[in-house]
C-alpha cells in the first residue's frame, strides 16, 4: 500500500471515530438526563409511600380509641386523610383529593392510597414524555398484644365475679383474665356478667366503665398499708413515685407475666400533686356519653392526653401486699382516662383499650384482646 493511500485510510478512521464518540456522548448524556428524571420520580414515590404509611397507621389507630362503633369509619377516614396531608410529595403538601381511604371495620384494618398526578419531567421531554404519575398504597391493622408502654406507677385488681359485692376477693369467686378480666366481653349486654345499672349506662368491652385507680381511704383498701402504688424499676419512695406518676409517658414497658413491686403507704400528697399536674395540661377534657370530649389533644378526642394512664392489673385471687413491698405478677394491662381525684386521693378513671406494642404474644400465649397494637400489613 502506498504512503498516500495509508494516510487517506487513517484519516477516514479518525473521522469515523469522531462521529462514534459524538454519538456515544449524546447517548450517555441522554441516559444521564433520564436518570435524573427517574431519580426524582423514585424520590417522589418514596415520599408518597411515607404519606400512605402514616395515613394507614393513623386511620387504624382509630380502632384503639373509645369511639362508638358508628363513628369509627368516618373518623378513621378523616384521621388518615389528615395525616397524609402532613406529608410532602415532590415539594408540595399532599391534598385531600390525592388520598383514598378504605376502612374494613370488622378487621380493624385501614388501607390508604396516595397518588400525585402530572409530576413535570425535565429531560424526558426530549422523548415526548412531559409528565408522570406516582402513587403508593399502605394498609395497617390493629392486632392483639401482651405488652404496653408508658406505664404509670399504679396497679389495681383485675375484674373477677364479686358474688358478695364486698369489693374484696372471697375464696371460690370466679376469675379468669381472658374471661372476666377488664376489657373482655363478659359484662357486655347479653353476656353472663351483664348487670344493668341505669345510672351507669351500657358498656362494651368495659370501655367507659368507671374504675377506682387508687384509693386514699384505709377503709376502702383491699389490704391495710397498700393503696395500689407500685415501684417502677429501681425507683422507690414518695419522691420517685410522684415523679413517675406525673409524667405523661413514664419510660417503662411491661408485659403480661412481668413482676413489679408494690410501694407501701397511702401516698396521698404525691398522688394529688402528680394528678393535678396532669389535669392542668388538659383541664377541659371530660367523659361524655361514650368518649372523651373537649380535650386539648388529638383534635378534641383525647388521643395523647396526659390524663390517660396505662397501668398493670394483678390477679385478685392472690395474696395482697400490706405494709411491705412485695412482688406482684402482671395479669392484665389497662388504659384509663383520669376523670377526677377527690380530697382523699381517690383517682376515678374510665376504662379504655390499651395501645399495645407489637410483640410475640401469640408464641408466649399472653395476648389480650384489649391490648391493641398497630402494624403495617401492606
Amino acid at each position: 500500500m502506498s504512503m498516500n493511500c495509508l494516510r487517506k485510510h487513517v484519516g477516514n478512521e479518525k473521522g469515523t471515530t469522531i462521529v462514534m464518540v459524538a454519538v456515544s456522548m449524546a447517548a450517555l448524556l441522554s441516559m444521564a438526563a433520564l436518570a435524573i428524571d427517574l431519580g426524582m420520580l423514585f424520590d417522589s414515590r418514596s415520599e408518597a409511600q411515607r404519606a400512605a404509611d402514616s395515613a394507614a397507621l393513623a386511620g387504624a389507630s382509630t380502632f384503639q380509641t373509645a369511639l362508638p362503633a358508628n363513628e369509627l369509619v368516618d373518623t378513621a377516614r378523616a384521621r388518615a386523610t389528615h395525616y397524609a396531608g402532613s406529608n410532602r410529595v415532590h415539594g408540595t403538601m399532599v391534598q385531600a383529593g390525592e388520598v383514598a381511604v378504605d376502612v374494613f371495620q370488622d378487621e380493624g384494618r385501614v388501607r390508604a392510597t396516595v397518588r400525585r398526578r402530572a409530576i413535570p419531567l425535565w429531560f424526558a421531554r426530549m422523548f415526548g414524555v412531559k409528565q408522570a404519575d406516582v402513587g403508593a398504597v399502605a394498609a395497617a391493622q390493629v392486632i392483639q398484644s401482651g405488652t404496653a408502654e408508658c406505664i404509670a406507677p399504679l396497679m389495681i385488681p383485675d375484674w373477677w365475679v364479686d358474688s358478695n359485692l364486698d369489693g374484696k376477693y372471697t375464696a371460690g369467686e370466679y376469675y379468669d383474665p381472658v374471661v372476666t378480666g377488664y376489657g373482655m366481653a363478659y359484662r357486655d349486654p347479653g353476656q353472663p356478667g351483664f348487670v344493668y345499672v341505669a345510672t351507669q349506662g351500657l358498656y362494651y368491652g368495659d370501655v367507659g366503665r368507671q374504675v377506682t385507680l387508687k384509693t386514699g381511704s384505709p377503709s376502702a383498701a383491699m389490704n391495710p398499708g397498700w393503696y395500689f402504688p407500685i415501684r417502677l424499676g429501681n425507683n422507690t419512695g414518695a419522691d420517685d413515685y410522684r415523679t413517675d406518676l406525673g409524667q405523661a409517658c413514664p419510660p417503662r414497658t411491661l408485659s403480661i407475666g412481668d413482676l413489679v413491686y408494690s410501694e407501701p403507704g397511702a401516698m396521698q400528697g404525691p398522688t394529688k400533686q402528680a394528678m393535678q399536674d396532669r389535669i392542668a395540661q388538659d383541664p377541659n377534657a371530660r367523659w361524655e356519653g361514650a368518649k372523651i370530649v373537649n380535650s386539648a389533644f388529638g383534635g378534641g378526642s383525647g388521643d395523647g392526653s396526659p390524663r390517660i394512664l396505662n397501668i398493670p392489673l394483678f390477679n385478685p385471687t392472690k395474696q395482697i401486699p400490706s405494709g411491705t413491698s412485695a412482688p406482684m405478677e402482671v395479669h392484665n394491662l389497662g388504659s384509663f382516662f383520669m376523670e377526677s381525684i377527690n380530697g382523699s386521693g381517690d383517682i376515678i378513671g374510665r376504662w379504655l383499650n390499651v395501645r399495645g406494642v407489637p410483640d410475640d404474644c401469640m408464641k408466649k400465649g399472653n395476648c389480650r384482646r384489649n391490648l391493641q397494637a398497630l402494624r403495617l400489613v401492606e
